[in-house]
């Protein structure tokens, strides 16, 4: 394999050199023979390298980066930075190709037991999430995997009771899921072991902006070996052993096992200064991102929303880029997100489904907000208040459209998610999308800062279906002259 990569960029180094105006690259993912006078790669790394390469050369030409049919595994994210634009990443069709944050593993399969198989792998295979023959596997949980089990698939009020924690061999790195006690979106938890009373010890629960207890039932439990006793579960110790109890019918000598590794799939990141510019995604699907519910995460301003500023898809600093036709699924957190200095981003005809936060989110920066609160119980005196009309800056989205995109199935771990987000943002059209099988909203705006949305012809049903208190669309309106 590295023989072969080695060939592909042995090759277009000649080949740059002599076709200082290129405009096309090609990435292969079946090594495909390459064409006379035309850029092949073997890896998305290797093509935009070839791209900082012609930029260097005074190429100055639209390059597109053509990503053909196959399945493209990243090792890293896909960085686009704003020297290498103008640019285009063009698929063949969002079921041919496929750019994927997996790692294809190869386990040595054993039964372990009756029902469980175990494989020993190594350090450098370890994943958060687990598909087979691609088919999303459950991480060992309590109670099991339900699909019409309502919250997480599945809750119960004994999830963390002592006396279940009594039949756990080892309660250090246990998740907790539970509801916030309003049922206004959901805590995140890990445990580091147990106290004098045999309870967990807990590290988490920042990701909800309105501080409280869990829910009392809306609780689920995983990543516990001892709850590994259905069909599809999974477990991954700290040997690096994976258990899998296979479902019925699996071959698992023949089995395709993946293992997902990256946080992001995708970064075009520049600054308002330095922006990246005239970047198009097009007829990809990007698939297999971790889940990122215990990443940092950030208050947004007086809703109930905390977030975590990243996706598989992540944009900031950026003029004119198109996301069209693309598929994202599969997804452990967010899916697409505009953050801070975005403008005339366009986000059309995208398929995006079973993920684990929200849809399309538009987030800015505080820093561009004039007298900002986070809390309810804050404010800011009349005496010392900004009331200059307007942002402070340009750190946040402006004039883009979000339109035509089909997107449910988001929010299924994460519960203050919405299908499209927008906080401290200015002029965003969100049009023409259907929006169904969410958590909470279909479409929320978490602030008036700075207002001049379109929302316009969406069709948004079936939410709301895991928290309370909340409708199809919602927005807050507790700005700087706002007092608790």
């Amino acid at each position: 394999m590295k023989q072969r990569s080695l060939y592909y960029f042995v090759l277009a180094l000649s080949l740059i050199g002599c076709s200082p105006t290129a405009s096309d690259i090609y990435i292969t993912a079946n090594k495909e023979a390459h064409k006379n006078g035309e850029l092949f790669f073997g890896t998305i790394a290797e093509g935009i390298n070839a791209v900082t390469q012609l930029r260097k050369e005074g190429n100055k030409n639209t390059l597109t980066l053509h990503i053909m049919e196959g399945e493209h595994r990243l090792n890293a994210p896909i960085r686009i930075s704003p020297e290498l634009g103008p640019l285009k990443l063009i698929g063949e069709g969002v079921g041919k190709s496929v750019i994927k944050g997996s790692k294809l593993l190869n386990p040595k399969w054993e039964k372990f037991n009756d029902h469980i198989w175990m494989a020993q792998l190594e350090k450098e295979d370890g994943f958060d999430q687990l598909f087979i023959n691609g088919d999303k596997q459950i991480l060992a949980r309590y109670p099991n995997y339900d699909e019409n089990g309502g919250h997480w698939q599945g809750h119960a009020e004994d999830a963390i009771s002592p006396e279940r924690i009594k039949t756990w061999g080892n309660p250090a790195g246990v998740i907790v899921h539970a509801m916030h006690r309003g049922e206004w979106g959901g805590f995140h938890y890990v445990s580091t072991g147990l106290d004098e009373n045999g309870e967990l010890i807990l590290s988490g629960g920042y990701q909800n902006n309105r501080p409280s207890p869990m829910h009392a039932k809306y609780r689920m439990v995983e990543n516990v070996f001892e709850e590994l006793d259905a069909p599809g579960e999974w477990f991954l110790d700290g040997d690096h052993k994976l258990y899998y109890w296979p479902t019925e019918g699996a071959d698992m000598n023949n089995a395709v096992v993946e293992g997902v590794q990256q946080k992001h799939l995708l970064e075009i990141i520049g600054s308002e200064e330095n922006p990246v510019k005239d970047i198009e995604v097009s007829d990809i699907r990007f698939e297999h991102a971790q889940r990122t519910f215990m990443e940092e995460y950030e208050p947004l301003l007086r809703s109930d929303w905390t977030i975590y500023r990243g996706a598989a898809l992540f944009l900031e600093g950026t003029q004119n880029v198109k996301i069209r036709n693309c598929e994202l699924t599969n997804l452990g957190g967010n899916a697409i997100l505009a953050s801070n200095y975005n403008r005339e981003l366009i986000i059309a005809e995208n398929h995006i489904h079973d993920c684990g936060a929200s849809g399309i989110s538009f987030v800015g920066s505080p820093e561009a907000v004039r007298s900002p609160s986070f809390q309810y119980e804050e404010f800011v005196p009349l005496a010392e208040m900004d009331t200059v009309t307007g942002p402070k800056s340009n750190k946040y989205p402006s004039n883009s459209i979000t339109e035509n995109n089909l997107i449910y199935r988001i929010g299924r771990v994460e519960k203050q998610t919405a299908g499209v987000q927008i906080a401290m943002a200015m002029d965003i059209t969100v049009s023409h999308n259907s929006i169904y099988d969410v958590p909470r909203a279909g479409i929320n705006i978490g602030d008036g800062t700075w207002g001049g949305h379109i929302i316009e012809y969406n069709d948004v049903f079936n939410t709301v279906l895991e928290s309370g208190d909340h409708g199809a669309f919602n927005s807050w309106g507790r700005d700087r002259f706002w007092h608790p």
